[in-house]
């Protein structure tokens, strides 16, 4: 279900439909790179390769693609013996009570009025990740103003 958040108007994109927000961005992000912290059960949706917003708390939308996902789980951390890799060893399931998913995202460029532009702010902490829909044409992104049609989405030949 869409929320009214995700049929706003966006200063640098215009009016498009995304879908609920996917996570948000991390401790530790640059203009170049950030690493998004996935809502709970959106690592079923979230794929490597996928196209996202940033919607960035220090100014404007940033255009990245995810790249290394990862499942981090605190109680079945090896290098340490811990209660957790107890119950892994005796075939036991430990809590999945400190279990998250991250994705490394590279910055493809920030959303500017004539299409993609190099990004050169910093990546707030806490700024919200969206992911496309298939209705959604990010290729659009790269083109603003032109008829030219780029290409297609990973997967979306529409």
């Amino acid at each position: 279900m869409r929320s009214l958040y995700n049929r706003m108007q966006s200063p640098s994109i215009g009016v498009i439909a995304l879908p609920t927000p996917i996570g948000m961005v991390s401790s530790g992000a640059s203009e170049s790179r950030a690493t998004v912290i996935l809502y709970n059960g959106m690592e079923k949706k979230v794929k490597n390769e996928s196209l996202v917003i940033i919607r960035n708390k220090n100014g404007g939308d940033v255009l990245a693609v995810c790249r290394g996902g990862r499942g981090l789980n605190e109680n079945v951390k090896t290098g340490s013996f811990n209660p957790g890799v107890a119950y892994a060893r005796r075939g036991r399931i430990p809590s999945s009570a400190k279990e998250y998913y991250i994705f490394n995202l590279e910055v493809i460029g920030a959303v500017g009025e004539d299409g993609i532009e190099q990004n050169k702010l910093i990546i707030a902490p806490t700024s919200i990740v969206e992911l496309f829909s298939d209705e959604d044409d990010p290729m659009k992104l790269l083109s603003k103003g032109s008829d030219l049609t780029i290409g297609h989405y990973w997967g979306k030949p529409n």
